[in-house]
């Protein structure tokens, strides 16, 4: 997955794992579940959204079957509290996986909303 974090984030940007042991907000409130339905997968959108990321890229060993939420939870693709965590507030995401040609724009996929913010990620 190394080679996945590099294409993600793009030629000459760092790539690495966050600490969170100092990260202050996780010690002031209990923001997530801590059950299994919570994994690494909501744990990094959380981080990104308040860390006022533009983009979070999830690197994935296969493609998703479909761009709905529900429905990827279902299938256990993302853990059960992403689309609640998601929904709380939206941010740009895309997946990448081993051959995949690109980074794929999963939510929100409506044009509209990819109009309004401009596009400030890594191209790969």
């Amino acid at each position: 997955f190394q080679t996945l974090a590099r294409r993600a984030a793009g030629p000459g940007l760092p790539t690495g794992l966050w600490r969170l042991s100092g990260f202050q907000t996780l010690h002031r409130e209990p923001a997530l579940p801590v059950e299994w339905q919570t994994t690494s997968d909501t744990v990094a959108l959380w981080c990104a959204q308040n860390l006022l990321a533009d983009e979070l890229c999830l690197c994935k060993s296969v493609p998703p079957q479909t761009r709905s939420l529900d429905a990827l939870a279902q299938a256990e693709y993302v853990d059960r509290q992403f689309p609640t965590t998601f929904s709380s507030q939206p941010l740009l995401c895309s997946v990448l996986w081993p051959g995949a040609p690109e980074r794929i724009r999963l939510w929100p996929h409506t044009v509209e909303r990819a109009q309004e913010e401009p596009d400030r990620t890594a191209k790969t």
